[in-house]
């Protein structure tokens, strides 16, 4: 289901929002200093997962920050997140922002 169609079955009106190049989205947002967390894939299976896990971690640009979660237990589903490993990620992303404060560096 698009947007649109999720838009107009909301029961109040929804704003439409504008395309944001990622390239973008700082400047769009005036907000030059914007963290992006970008969570290292863990779920699937196939020969894909680790090419595409060692091009996320080579991506070096300003305000962005790593997180690995490799090795945080999956569902049985092999896609989603059981809640303690949720609760485990969010810590990990709550210490990146808080470090991303405290100094410049990925």
């Amino acid at each position: 289901m698009g947007r649109c169609a999720i838009a107009s079955s909301l029961p109040v009106p929804f704003p439409s929002l504008p395309s944001l190049p990622s390239s973008g989205v700082r400047r769009d947002l005036a907000l030059p200093e914007l963290l992006v967390i970008q969570v290292g894939i863990t779920t699937g299976q196939g020969k894909f997962i680790e090419p595409v896990r060692e091009a996320q971690k080579v991506v070096r640009i300003p305000w962005l920050k790593y997180v690995d979660a490799k090795g945080l237990p999956m569902a049985n589903d092999y896609t989603h997140l059981t809640t303690p490993t949720q609760i485990k990620l969010d810590k990990m992303l709550a210490k990146a922002v808080t470090l991303r404060r405290c100094r410049c560096s990925r």
